[in-house]
């Protein structure tokens, strides 16, 4: 499985997702996290896995004009040994607007 987690700077949880997929040692995965954010409506996040959807959720999150002042991937800010990605990541792409299919 695959861990999201939202939280404040001072490290309390605001949100959490378990991305349900059992992934396998030594196989690539192209892993794409969707976060749906609404002022009207509920936010929710959806997980694909290879381009199919793994799981989706309600996820609260917060607007923010600030930048963001840290981002863990892989691990939490604690680097607790039963957290911590036991694997190698390729490339990461960030994108501020939705994808179209």
């Amino acid at each position: 499985t695959l861990l999201v987690e939202y939280t404040d700077s001072k490290n309390v949880v605001l949100a959490q997702h378990r991305c349900v997929f059992k992934f396998t040692a030594q196989l690539w995965y192209m892993v794409t996290i969707s976060v749906f954010h609404s002022r009207l409506r509920k936010s929710h996040l959806k997980c694909f896995v290879n381009g199919s959807l793994s799981s989706e959720g309600p996820f609260k999150c917060t607007t923010t004009t600030s930048q963001f002042l840290r981002c863990f991937l892989g691990a939490s800010d604690s680097l607790a040994t039963e957290t911590v990605m036991q694997g190698q990541m390729s490339a990461m792409y960030l994108f501020d607007k939705p994808l179209a299919p």
